[in-house]
Formats: structure tokens, C-alpha cells, sequence
């Protein structure tokens, strides 16, 4: 009711002088006798009388204007009123009607209030007209303010109903950052109540390192206004992460200064985790898990980067599987795919975790290992090579036996590339192979085989 309150306090602070009531008038026989004419259009500093002698002006008056009130008269019967009613009744105009009449039965007036008619004054009791007209007017217009609020209330339930439908959650906020709504799902994707959202803040609803993030999005978004696409996490109730995409757009307030801002979330968990397995499959050997030789060699490149900066050494290990070909024809392909698969799930239990392990080919592996001299990798190489001595691999009832051999060098970060260096631990590779096999070999200055 602040609105109708507002309305009487704005009627206050106005003189009465300047109130003038526009009254629309049907009479068929115009008169200096009639009320009409002798009562309201006399009085016109309180009514701005118009008056028509038919219904089809009175419908051209009703399209053409707005009115605060229709007057109906006319002596003997009322064979125009039914007209008049509807005409009033399809110009939308929500005013109050009156009838003048000379007599009205109980009966009738309740017929009459049903279809439409505000007030019925006789013809004979003047002293009242002008302040029943005044009072209907005001009667209506306080009418009209309730229905404008109970219709406001009417579409805020509505436009909740609707923006509940969506299945995407959604919220808004005002400029302060407290929740001033949400639907259904932006609830059931939190796990909280309502009452624990609006009227709070994101650090009533949020762990506070996300919190923060949402907070300064929020700060970027209301002083650039406009909208905002973003990614971040948001923490369900029952203490699962997801990945969620916020698009966000800013309202303002009827006097052009920000309201505030609505937002939309997608969760986008699936597509993360999806994103996560194409890069794995496509940065690794779907075999063995390790990496691939494109991803083996970004990944190394950046370490010896940052063996420049830092001054450490970094060294690479080169890995070939001793007679593979013969495991394949004795023991068949899926043996030969489980000696790869072991090896390198035994290599790992050795490595660090910051250590790059890679399958370069099908029985040859790299390893890089940062920060790591030339001595300390010739330590790594040496046990590598005496687990794989000790492993036992059944196979179908068999037993599968093999060994590998190692070569090994520490790169030189001022004056080589990766790719340098992985030639070097090849040529020790080669060297291990001349020399027997089942054997690790450090690379020395010779001459290019």
C-alpha cells in the first residue's frame, strides 16, 4: 500500500484550485435544466465537463481521451443505457459511471451495479452530485492503484513461475552484491534453502577462495555494465566441485543507475573432464599411459628452458626393450603389449613425479629428469635396469623374462637444444647395444657413427 499512501501524500501537497476532474457526459436532451449542465459544467474550476448527445460520440470521446469519470442521464426510460454501458465497457478505460435518474428500483440497482454502473444519483438530489462524483472519482482511482499492485504481484508470481521452469539455474543480485532472487534450480544446484541465499552475499553461500573470484567478477561486470562470460568452480553443499560457465548481464533502475546484475550458470563439468581426456589421449600413448614423443619433447623443451634460468642440470635417458621382436613371435602381440605396460608402471615407481617419462617408439622410451646431473642419472639407469632384471611376467601360463638397455646423458642448456640432446642419448643407446645388451652406457665425445 506505499504506493497509494504515496498517491494521497502527492494530492496533499497540491492546491485544491488546481484539481480538475475531466467528466464525460451522455444526455439526449440538452437542457439548462438538466444536472449535467446546471451542476458539473457550471462548476469548472472543480469538473471539465464534456458533453455528447449520442453513443457514437460518446465512443469517439472515449477513443480519443482520458477520463475520470462518464455521467449518464436521461428522463423516462433507459432505453440508451445498455449501449452506453457497453461502449464504456469496450474502451478499456477504467473509470466510474454514474446514472441520473428520476426513480431506480431495489432491484434494478443491483442489476445495474453488476454491469458496470458506479453510483445512481437521482435527478432530484442535487446537493449531492458534485461530491458524489469527487468521492467515486477518488474511490476509483484508489481501486485502480490496489489492481496495479495486486497485477504487479500478480506478474512477480508469474515471472517466477516461469524463470523456476528453466532448467538452467539463475539469480540475480542488486548492486551491493545480495541476492534479491533465484529459481529452483540455482537452489537444488547449491543444495541450500532459500532462505539461506536471498539476502545474502556470495561469502554466505560460497568457500571464500571462490567467493573472492565471484566478488571481483561482480565488481568488473557492474563497472563496465554490459555482459560477462566467465569459468570457475562452485562448491555444491555436499562438497563436490563442479565447473560452471556464469554469463551475466547488468540491469539498471528506472532512474538509469545500475540495479544490479542477473546471471545464468551452465554447468560444464562433463565438458572439462571430457576436455581433459582428449588432451590426455592426445598428449599421450593410449597403450601405456606415458607420453607421446610431441608432448615428450614440449615438456622437455620447457625444462631445459628453465635449466638456463636456474643453472641446474637436466638429463635424459633413452630406453629400448631388449629383443622385443622375439617376445612378440614367441609369446604373441598382447604379451609383448603387457611387457610395455609393466615396464613402464615399474618405471614410474622410480621416477619423481616432476620426472618425463615417454614412449618415443614401439619398444623405446625417454625419460627426462630435471634437475639431475650426468652421476645422478647413471644412478636412476642403474636401477631401472635391475628391476626390469628381476621382473617375471605371466603370460598364459608362461613366464616372460627380458631386459632393456639404457643410454644417458645430462644436457648442456647454454649451447644445445633438447633435440641435440636426445640425439646424444640415442648414440649412448646404440652404444649399449654394441656392447651386449642388458647394460647401461653414458655418452662420450666420439666420432658419428
Amino acid at each position: 500500500m506505499a504506493s497509494i499512501q504515496s498517491s494521497k501524500t502527492e494530492n496533499k501537497s497540491k492546491n485544491k484550485s488546481d484539481t480538475r476532474y475531466r467528466v464525460l457526459a451522455y444526455q439526449s436532451l440538452v437542457s439548462a435544466d438538466h444536472l449535467i449542465h446546471g451542476e458539473l459544467q457550471a462548476n469548472s474550476t472543480l469538473f471539465d465537463t464534456h458533453i455528447v448527445p449520442s453513443v457514437d460520440e460518446l465512443k469517439l470521446a472515449l477513443e480519443r481521451h482520458g477520463w475520470d469519470a462518464v455521467v449518464y442521464q436521461e428522463h423516462g426510460e433507459k432505453r440508451y443505457l445498455n449501449q452506453v454501458l457497453e461502449v464504456v465497457r469496450k474502451s478499456c478505460q477504467q473509470v466510474p459511471f454514474f446514472l441520473l435518474t428520476d426513480r431506480v428500483e431495489l432491484s434494478e440497482a443491483i442489476k445495474l451495479a453488476k454491469k458496470g454502473v458506479h453510483d445512481i444519483i437521482l435527478n432530484e438530489d442535487r446537493t449531492s452530485l458534485k461530491s458524489r462524483i469527487v468521492s467515486g472519482i477518488k474511490d476509483m482511482k484508489i481501486v485502480q492503484v490496489v489492481n496495479v499492485e495486486k497485477q504487479a504481484s500478480e506478474y512477480d508470481d508469474l515471472l517466477q513461475t516461469i524463470i523456476n521452469a528453466i532448467p538452467a539455474p539463475i539469480f540475480y543480485k542488486n548492486e551491493k552484491g545480495v541476492y534479491l532472487g533465484c529459481n529452483h534450480a540455482f537452489l537444488e544446484y547449491l543444495g541450500l534453502p532459500r532462505e539461506k541465499i536471498i539476502g545474502k552475499t556470495v561469502y554466505d553461500v560460497a568457500p571464500r577462495e571462490l567467493a573472492d573470484i565471484y566478488f571481483q567478477a561482480d565488481r568488473d561486470l557492474l563497472a563496465a555494465r554490459g555482459t560477462q562470460f566467465y569459468e570457475a568452480k562452485v562448491a555444491f553443499a555436499d562438497g563436490t566441485i563442479h565447473d560452471v560457465m556464469f554469463h551475466k548481464a547488468v540491469f539498471d533502475k528506472k532512474d538509469g543507475n545500475v540495479g544490479g546484475q542477473v546471471g545464468v550458470m551452465l554447468d560444464i563439468t562433463e565438458r572439462k573432464q571430457l576436455e581433459i581426456e582428449l588432451e590426455k589421449l592426445a598428449s599421450s600413448d593410449s597403450l601405456t599411459g606415458a607420453a607421446n614423443r610431441r608432448s615428450y619433447v614440449e615438456q622437455s623443451e620447457s625444462e631445459l628452458q628453465r635449466a638456463r634460468r636456474t643453472r641446474k642440470p637436466v638429463s635424459v635417458l633413452y630406453i629400448d626393450v631388449d629383443h622385443f621382436k622375439s617376445i612378440n613371435d614367441e609369446f604373441g602381440h598382447g604379451a609383448g603389449d603387457e611387457v610395455l605396460i609393466t615396464l613402464v608402471s615399474e618405471i614410474r615407481k622410480i621416477l619423481r613425479d616432476h620426472d618425463i617419462l615417454a614412449r618415443t617408439g614401439g619398444e623405446e622410451f625417454a625419460i627426462t629428469l630435471p634437475e639431475t646431473s650426468q652421476l645422478e642419472a647413471k644412478q636412476v639407469a642403474s636401477r631401472i635396469l635391475n628391476v626390469v632384471r628381476a621382473l617375471r611376467i605371466k603370460v598364459a601360463k608362461k613366464e616372460i623374462k627380458f631386459t632393456v638397455s639404457i643410454g644417458f646423458t645430462e644436457c648442456d642448456p647454454d649451447s644445445e637444444s633438447f633435440e641435440d640432446a636426445m640425439y646424444r642419448a640415442d648414440e649412448a643407446l646404440y652404444d649399449a647395444k654394441n656392447a651386449g645388451r642388458n647394460t647401461i652406457m653414458e655418452y662420450t665425445k666420439k666420432n658419428p657413427r
